[in-house]
C-alpha cells in the first residue's frame, strides 16, 4: 500500500460571522468525516493547504477554541495522525508579511506542523516542495520564480495559489495572477485558495471542503485522498455537511420528492421562474418552510426589463457577487483604473457584507 495523503483546503473557522452553526459543521466535517476516511485507509498525513481560519484581523475566542479542541480530540483520538497546514491569505495577520499569523499557537499542541516557509522534503523518494501563501518580495516568492525559471524538478507541489485561468467564483475567471506555465517544474500541483474544485494540466484546486455561500451552489465538496507512491488521487465526496438548494416551480408542480427531501437542514432558496398565482406561491413558500431548511429565502427571476449590457447571461449567474463581478468585466472604464484591483477591492467588501448579513 502506497503513502496516502489526505488533502483538504480552505476550512475558514469562524466562517459566516463566527456562526455557531458553522462551527458544529466544520468540528463534524473534521471528526466524523475526515476522521473516518483516516481510520478506515490508514492515513496518518494530512495537510490543510491554507485558510483555516476566515478573519485575517482577529480571531472569535469560541472560534479559536473549537480549533484548539479538534486537534487536541485527534492526538487523543487518533496520535498516528499528523497535520501540516500551510498559510494562506486569511492566516495572516500583514498583507506583506507572514510572520504574524493565526495558526502558530495550534503547534504548540504536538501534532501540527505550521508551513510558514518554504518546506522541502523527501517522502518514499518523492521530492516535495511546500510553499506558504506568496507575497512578492519575499524568500518564499524569489524561490518560486527561481523554480519556474530553472531546471530543478520536483514531484509534488503543494501552496495556497493565486493561479490565471482557475474560476474566482462561478463564471468569473483569475486573469491577472501567475501563469500556468510557471508550475511547470512541478508534476503535480494541488493548491487550496479559490472555492471551486478545478483542475487545468498539472495544477489542482481543491476547493473548499464543505458549500460555505451561494458561490458554492452545484460544487460538489468533499477531501482529496492523494497516493504519493502511485501519483493517483481520488475525491471522497462530503455527504454530511449542508448544502444550498435551489427549488424551483417545476420542482414542485411535478413533485420532486428528491429534491424536495432535501429540504430539511440545508440552506433553500425557492426559484420564482415562471409565472404563478400569487396565492399559490404563499401556499408553496409555507410548505416549504414547514420541511424545516436551515435558511429559506425566495426569488423571483421572472424579469421583466432587459439589462442594458446584452453580453451578460443571467440565467449562468449563481449569486449576487458572480453578478457584479461579470458586470465590471464588461465595464468601459478609465485605462488608469485596475479592473483586477477593483474586483479584489469589491470581493472584501461583499465578504465583509456577508459577515454583517450572518
Amino acid at each position: 500500500m502506497g503513502h496516502k495523503i489526505a488533502l483538504i483546503s480552505d476550512i475558514h473557522f469562524g466562517c459566516r460571522n463566527n456562526s455557531e452553526i458553522y462551527l458544529d459543521i466544520i468540528k463534524k466535517l473534521l471528526t466524523e468525516t475526515l476522521f473516518n476516511i483516516l481510520k478506515n485507509d490508514k492515513i496518518n498525513d494530512v495537510r490543510i493547504l491554507g485558510d483555516l481560519f476566515d478573519c485575517r484581523n482577529n480571531i472569535n475566542v469560541r472560534t479559536l477554541n473549537v480549533a484548539i479542541d479538534v486537534f487536541r480530540w485527534y492526538k487523543t483520538n487518533l496520535p498516528s495522525v499528523k497535520f501540516k497546514i500551510i498559510l494562506g491569505n486569511h492566516d495572516i495577520y500583514y498583507k506583506n508579511r507572514i510572520d504574524v499569523n493565526s495558526i502558530e499557537c495550534l503547534s504548540l499542541i504536538g501534532n501540527v506542523e505550521v508551513i510558514d516557509k518554504i518546506t522541502f522534503e523527501t517522502l518514499n523518494n518523492k521530492q516535495i516542495v511546500s510553499y506558504p501563501w506568496l507575497i512578492p518580495g519575499s524568500n518564499e516568492h524569489a524561490h518560486f520564480i527561481s523554480t519556474a525559471n530553472g531546471t530543478k524538478k520536483y514531484d509534488l507541489c503543494l501552496g495556497h495559489f493565486e493561479i490565471r485561468g482557475f474560476e474566482i467564483s462561478r463564471g468569473v475567471y483569475d486573469t491577472e495572477n501567475l501563469e500556468i506555465s510557471l508550475f511547470k517544474n512541478y508534476d503535480r500541483v494541488f493548491t487550496g485558495h479559490y472555492h471551486l474544485r478545478n483542475a487545468i494540466q498539472n495544477v489542482t484546486y481543491l476547493g473548499c471542503p464543505f458549500q460555505q455561500t451561494w458561490g458554492d451552489y452545484g460544487d460538489e465538496k468533499g477531501i482529496t485522498i492523494y497516493d504519493i507512491d502511485e501519483d493517483t488521487y481520488e475525491f471522497r465526496v462530503n455527504n454530511s455537511s449542508p448544502e444550498f438548494l435551489k427549488i424551483f416551480v417545476d420542482d414542485i408542480q411535478n413533485k420532486n420528492l428528491p429534491l424536495l427531501k432535501k429540504i430539511k437542514g440545508n440552506h433553500i432558496k425557492f426559484m420564482i421562474d415562471k409565472k404563478v398565482e400569487e396565492s399559490w406561491i404563499i401556499k408553496a413558500r409555507a410548505k416549504l418552510e414547514s420541511l424545516e431548511p436551515l435558511t429559506f429565502e425566495v426569488e423571483n427571476t421572472i424579469i421583466e426589463t432587459q439589462l442594458d449590457d446584452s453580453d451578460i447571461d443571467i440565467t449562468k449567474i449563481n449569486d449576487p457577487f458572480s453578478l457584479l463581478m461579470e458586470c465590471v468585466e464588461n465595464m468601459q472604464i478609465d485605462e488608469d483604473i485596475e479592473k483586477t484591483e477593483l474586483k479584489k477591492h469589491l470581493m472584501e467588501i461583499y465578504s465583509e457584507s456577508l459577515k454583517e448579513g450572518d
